[in-house]
């Protein structure tokens, strides 16, 4: 379970080994992390809205593993029609954090969405 914890995150992936200890019943355990940056970014331009809000979507976000030292993950992405204007747009935003805590996995996630069109 433990494994399955760490290796959640994308940016550090941890491989395991076991061998035979000195006495029997017994055996070492190695643990060897393959850690990369743990930022992730990325950003976008589509055309997936709707004619009433914005047809070109542009989009972000931002992913932090480990950034307390316990396995945590946070996030934020955002959205917004790429017209930027006042009578007809989208906005999007997303956060979260999850943490691991045993066999479980706590998380919080906060969304919001905010529509505008004008007749």
């Amino acid at each position: 379970q433990g494994m399955e914890q760490l290796n959640r995150m994308p940016t550090q992936q941890v491989s395991i080994e076991i061998q035979p200890g000195s006495q029997p019943g017994y055996s070492i355990v190695n643990l060897t992390s393959k850690k990369q940056i743990p930022l992730t970014a990325n950003i976008g331009f589509d055309n997936s809205g709707q004619k009433s809000t914005g047809e070109r979507q542009l989009s972000g976000g931002l992913w932090a593993d480990n950034v307390l030292g316990l396995a945590d993950q946070w996030f934020v992405n955002g959205g917004h029609s790429s017209e930027f204007r006042d009578s007809r747009n989208v906005e999007s935003l997303q956060a979260g954090v999850s943490l691991p805590y045993g066999y479980w996995t706590l998380s919080y996630d906060y969304s919001q969405s905010r529509y505008r069109n004008t007749f």
